[in-house]
């Protein structure tokens, strides 16, 4: 059987496509219990990752990722609350 033959334009384009890319994710986010205790803050704060994904969907799924995952490890008990996502490719 005889493998497939593109035209190199071709599978560079399908390359370009396909290729993983690096997007920057900021994450906006709220805190209610503790704006319940110190008073509610003007703008939400914000985190912003780098993150290698193919789209803007996986992007975001892999920084609310890691977001969960420093939220896990900041030893505070109030909750973050996502309130939006911004991506950058």
């Amino acid at each position: 059987m005889e493998a497939c033959q593109y035209p190199p334009y071709t599978v560079f384009v399908l390359a370009r496509l396909f290729a993983p890319k690096i997007y920057r994710v900021t994450i906006h986010y709220r805190e209610p219990t503790y704006e319940a205790a110190t008073g509610p803050k003007a703008t939400p704060y914000r985190w912003t990752f780098s993150v290698v994904a193919r789209t803007d969907r996986r992007a975001g799924a892999l920084a609310i990722d890691e977001f969960r995952e420093i939220e896990r490890q900041s030893g505070v008990s109030w909750i973050r609350e996502i309130v939006k996502l911004d991506l950058v490719c």
